[in-house]
């Protein structure tokens, strides 16, 4: 059901937003508020998608922290249980502040919405809304803080990533980016050093594994640092999931892989195409994100989880580079763009025909209390 309200939107938006910027456009500032609701509802409805789940429902029905103090997260959670808001309303919220921000960030790349949609809940992103929480809705505002960077303006990107960092500490790492890409410098403009660079991920990724059991201790600690023990990271359990995505990864693995090495390939394209500082920042970040997501084991939750907020430029990059694709005189190059929305469609659906009840990925409904 999901899927088709969102291929439905690919048309809508196309036709409503495709005439104007969203801004000053009420027909498109209306259709947005829509998605957002709908998403928000949605979103707030899902019963135990996320191995998280249960531990946020729990915090909020008996009203205790799940995180490590963040005083905005706090707040939010003590406000809704004042008034008795079902938990489903609560977490509708949470999935709101969520798609806003994040949907905000791109209100003048109007063009790109309906893709961005569709790659979140495709490539699977929805899934860490869903389960991290309080990192997810940090990553959001802070992507829609990186309009300052580009328009350099310091203080208000360091007060959207203060306003961050009350959903998640981890938040605090995000400053120091505002130095490096400021400038809308394109740091990585050679194709092969880029292809060089996330083939040694993979070397790197190799050789990680042999070092798993001398990295018992670090995290352990990290656990009980970044945690305080609500979430289950032993080593034992790290091994576990590091093991079953390396022989669940599949195809569908791969196929992302080749994608990504396809993104690398017409990066000099894209950007002369798109020809902003506002898309070199977000490649930057794209590139980024590859490279840590693959230094390190599959599965390797908490080992890559300060690294997630540079994941989802993936997805991003996904979508730029299919509209990319669509809008491109060629034939053949429509064509590839078509194909790689009914891919990633099956990928979607597959993912879900494979799943078992405990993977936590099915979309279900429950409303008790």
């Amino acid at each position: 059901m999901i899927l088709l309200a969102k291929l439905y939107s690919l048309k809508q938006a196309y036709s409503v937003l495709g005439k104007s910027e969203i801004i000053g456009n009420r027909a498109g500032m209306i259709y947005l508020v829509i998605i957002m609701l709908s998403f928000s509802i949605m979103m707030g409805l899902r019963y135990d998608v996320g191995t998280d789940y249960m531990a946020y429902q729990e915090g909020y029905i008996y009203n205790y922290d799940v995180g490590k103090g963040e005083v905005l997260f706090n707040w939010i959670r003590e406000l809704f249980n004042r008034f008795d808001f079902h938990y489903a309303t609560y977490f509708s919220f949470l999935a709101f502040l969520n798609i806003s921000f994040f949907l905000l960030a791109f209100k003048r790349d109007y063009f790109i919405l309906p893709l961005l949609l569709f790659f979140l809940i495709t490539n699977g992103d929805w899934l860490f809304w869903m389960n991290g929480i309080r990192q997810a809705i940090a990553m959001c505002i802070w992507i829609y803080a990186l309009q300052f960077i580009e328009r350099k303006s310091f203080w208000m990107y360091l007060c959207w990533c203060s306003i961050a960092f009350g959903f998640h500490k981890s938040a605090i790492i995000l400053i120091p980016i505002y130095p490096i890409i400021r400038n809308g410098k394109d740091y990585f403009n050679s194709i092969k050093l880029q292809l060089l660079l996330f083939a040694g991920a993979f070397l790197v990724q190799y050789s990680f594994g042999s070092f798993l059991e001398r990295l018992g201790p670090l995290i352990q600690y990290y656990q009980a640092e970044l945690t305080r023990g609500t979430y289950n990271y032993s080593t034992e359990v790290f091994q576990e999931e590091a093991s079953s995505s390396v022989e669940g990864s599949g195809m569908a693995y791969f196929f992302r892989v080749f994608l990504i090495v396809i993104v690398i390939i017409y990066s000099k394209k894209l950007k002369e195409y798109y020809n902003s500082t506002w898309f070199n920042i977000l490649y930057f970040l794209f590139f980024i994100g590859i490279l840590t997501q693959h230094i390190f084991p599959l599965g390797s939750t908490i080992l890559t989880r300060p690294f997630r907020y540079f994941f989802i430029f993936k997805g991003i990059m996904f979508a730029y580079l299919v509209y990319y694709l669509l809008k491109n005189e060629s034939p053949n190059s429509k064509i590839w763009g078509i194909a790689l929305i009914f891919i990633f469609l099956a990928i979607f659906y597959l993912n879900i025909m494979t799943a078992n009840e405990h993977s936590h990925v099915w979309y279900q409904f429950y409303f008790g209390h």
